[in-house]
């Protein structure tokens, strides 16, 4: 989503490779790259607002947030005017796709894409640390995820040390008609 995934990811022959194997690629961009020569046996190209452009749902601006690779979250709410009318934000994108597969069952979709606060409120609910989210980010333009080994040195395992271990992959695999949603973060990219 709205980044050079192939020329982001390490291998990137290996990828690509690996990438054209794939029966359905999807890609939700800000402009065209690389990535869009080598996709799927069937590809889709999304073509979506850039964080610099305005993004107007419901008759309200929106803003999204990001986080660097600090643990920092701010907001980030574009300024220019679109480069098409036509075109929408990747939380728009996405919520209209879901709305559409599976209606506003259990997730009110088409109200999500309307007001990007309550996706905020959701993320507050979920996740700790992210604690009166909308407010925080509104107020304060950024705050600091908590980070018990960099706020105070402690980690939460017996005996208060760092503990390091090796899993193992999990099986991945999925039923017919069933699908795998997955996102990606290579390095200097915002969530």
């Amino acid at each position: 989503m709205g980044g050079n995934f192939l020329s982001a990811t390490p291998q990137t022959r290996r990828t690509g490779a690996a990438l054209e194997n794939v029966d359905l690629t999807v890609q939700v961009s800000t402009k065209l790259n690389r990535s869009h020569l080598i996709t799927g046996k069937t590809a889709l190209i999304l073509p979506c607002l850039g964080r610099t452009e305005r993004d107007i749902q419901g008759s309200k601006p929106q803003f999204v947030t990001v986080e660097n690779s600090m643990g920092i979250v701010h907001k980030s709410e574009g300024q220019l005017v679109p480069a098409s009318k036509e075109l929408m934000s990747e939380v728009s994108i996405v919520c209209s796709l879901a709305h559409r597969m599976f209606d506003d069952h259990p997730i009110q979709w088409s109200k999500l894409q309307h007001n990007y606060d309550d996706i905020r409120n959701m993320i507050e609910n979920s996740i700790p640390g992210f604690n009166d989210y909308n407010s925080k980010v509104r107020q304060e333009g950024r705050f600091a995820l908590p980070n018990p080994p960099r706020d105070s040195r402690t980690f939460h395992t017996e005996g208060g040390k760092a503990h390091f271990s090796v899993n193992s992959l999990p099986d991945m695999s999925i039923g017919e008609q069933r699908f795998v949603m997955m996102t990606i973060r290579s390095h200097d990219q915002y969530n």
